[in-house]
């Protein structure tokens, strides 16, 4: 009884290519899950007062200082950190490309030499025999049909733990510009410390000198003396403080940019008055999805944990191994290339998984975890991504009308002080009057230096926050 009709003959002479054919096509699948991409856990809009839309700027849009531009630049250059990441996406590409190569087949050259002695004496009384073979070939000596996308899945992997190391990379990059323009900020702002404290330290020691002179005439008291000697050591010890904050900062500076000695920096906070552009716009929560390299790493690293599930997957199937070797045989070396003295094999082989004790499943379910753990990963970076932005957005917002307060106020204190020392020289009023008028103008004008430093190191921030991207509303200048 036939359990199959009979083909024509010619149908049978195409199975070698038909199987060929198949073997492509199959080999051309994966079973690596679809991968949608998450939605965005986040609001479509920002909280809070809108800023407004604007334009894209980049870094160098951003700084107007020279100075800052060549710090940026050295760093860029020269940080050892930056270095590193750097390298860890060398070696992400180059294990790509390990992992890419186990797609091909390896092919090797050998030639060998076997001389061999037989136990049995040669029956021409010459002794026990010894023979030698000359043998030279190429081989195959193990080459996986990738029938069901293991190989492929694996390569994918790999190319997209390498995209995400770039991005890793770009991060750090971005952290280290973003650290750079800080510090530099917060440096021109200790010199504007400087300068109100160091004006403050002159008058008070004016005002010191004068009072001991009247003291030693008996024209005032010990009291007021002492608080003038005390108002004057304060401002003392107040510069000190400020001046370590500059050597700290040039501390910090020398070590991100990896320089032996900064260059020329200003020594006067009027040598750079604005080291970044002071006004910004918001943009749209969407832009972060493709500004910040962070969360572009968290999907390309969820993209990998997809494609290990495709690899884990293949393992349940047969695999399918090819292994070939042709060449040349000859008793002596010069008639090793000799006509009619060629061989070829052929081994393909197939391996069937029967029984693994668990390991393929296990395989598979880690590989599920780890691709829900990417998920979590990718909407949480995109949480965190958007927080930082929404905080960023405030503190300008904030700090803005911040500054315009502090601003009025130290003008104010300024009059005031003015007027005190108006009373105080006409008789008026006493010294302690005009040493307290002095202390809340001093008070006032560094809380506006500061709050001045605050608002520029919110626009870094933010400009991090956006991933190396800043907006400007369309109707403002950008200076």
């Amino acid at each position: 009884m036939k359990l199959l009709p009979s083909l024509p003959a010619s149908i049978w002479r195409l199975r070698p290519l038909s199987i060929s054919l198949l073997a492509l096509t199959l080999a051309g699948c994966s079973l690596a899950p679809h991968l949608a991409k998450p939605d965005a856990p986040i609001p479509a809009a920002w909280s809070g007062p809108a800023v407004g839309e604007g334009t894209s700027f980049g870094l160098d849009e951003l700084v107007v200082d020279p100075v800052l531009c060549q710090l940026i630049q050295s760093a860029v250059q020269n940080n050892r950190d930056l270095r590193q990441a750097m390298l860890n996406v060398d070696a992400a590409r180059l294990r790509y490309r390990v992992q890419g190569a186990e797609r091909l087949p390896t092919i090797e050259g050998r030639t060998s030499l076997l001389r061999s002695k037989s136990s049995i004496d040669d029956p021409s009384g010459n002794g026990r025999q010894v023979s030698e073979v000359y043998r030279s070939e190429a081989a195959v000596p193990s080459f996986e049909v990738d029938l069901w996308g293991r190989l492929r899945n694996l390569s994918d992997a790999a190319f997209a733990e390498y995209l995400a190391e770039e991005q890793n990379a770009q991060s750090a990059r971005l952290t280290l510009i973003s650290e750079v323009m800080s510090v530099y900020v917060r440096r021109i702002g200790a010199l504007a410390r400087f300068e109100a404290v160091s004006g403050t330290l002159a008058a008070r020691q004016r005002t010191l000198d004068l009072l001991t002179l009247r003291r030693d005439a008996g024209a005032t008291s010990a009291l007021e003396l002492e608080d003038a000697r005390g108002l004057t050591e304060s401002a003392a010890a107040d510069l000190e403080a400020v001046r370590r904050d500059v050597e700290h900062a040039n501390n910090a500076l020398l070590l991100l940019t990896g320089l032996i000695a900064l260059p020329d920096m200003p020594q006067h906070a009027s040598d750079s008055p604005t080291s970044v552009v002071t006004r910004l716009a918001a943009g749209a929560p969407s832009e972060l999805l493709y500004n910040r390299p962070d969360v572009r790493a968290a999907e390309h690293a969820l993209h990998a944990r997809n494609a290990d599930i495709g690899a884990a997957r293949a393992a349940f199937f047969p695999r399918i191994s090819l292994t070939g070797e042709a060449g040349s045989l000859s008793g002596d070396l010069s008639g090793l290339f000799a006509g009619g003295r060629s061989f070829w094999n052929f081994l393909p082989s197939i391996q069937i998984p029967i029984f693994s004790g668990g390991r393929n499943r296990s395989n598979l379910e880690l590989a599920t975890v780890r691709k829900e753990i990417a998920i979590a990963k990718y909407e949480g970076t995109v949480q965190v991504a958007f927080r930082e932005v929404a905080d960023a957005l405030s503190t300008y917002q904030t700090l803005g009308r911040e500054l315009s307060h502090r601003k009025a106020l130290m003008e104010s204190s300024k009059v005031s002080l003015a007027l005190s020392e108006q009373r105080q020289k006409s008789g008026l009023d006493s010294n302690l009057r005009y040493l307290d008028a002095q202390r809340v103008a001093l008070t006032n004008e560094v809380a506006f230096i500061d709050a001045s430093t605050a608002m520029q190191v919110s626009i870094v921030q933010t400009f991090k926050a956006l991933g190396g991207r800043w907006y400007q509303p369309a109707t403002m200048p950008r200076s």
